[in-house]
């Protein structure tokens, strides 16, 4: 939910799948390393809203349906996406 937040207008509902599903894995990731750290986050809020909300805004450049870098095949839209 967090992750699609930022792109809800510009991304397909195939691609708001993609882009939850890998969330899924940053957010787990995100745990481990908190837990590795010993780092107390006991609702797990760093993975789920940080993790998810720099994955969803990140998504969007990959995942517009009008110019993002997996839509348009340009070479300038990785530029134009992130820059």
């Amino acid at each position: 939910m967090v992750s699609i937040c930022g792109g809800c207008n510009a991304m397909r509902p195939w691609s708001a799948a993609i882009v939850g599903f890998l969330a899924s894995f940053i957010m787990k990731g995100l745990e481990r390393a908190l837990m590795k750290l010993q780092i107390d986050d006991p609702l797990n809020a760093v993975g789920i809203h940080f993790g998810g909300g720099v994955w969803g805004t990140l998504s969007i450049a990959i995942f517009k349906y009008d110019g993002g870098i997996l839509m348009s095949w340009e070479k300038r839209s990785f530029a134009v996406s992130f820059f």
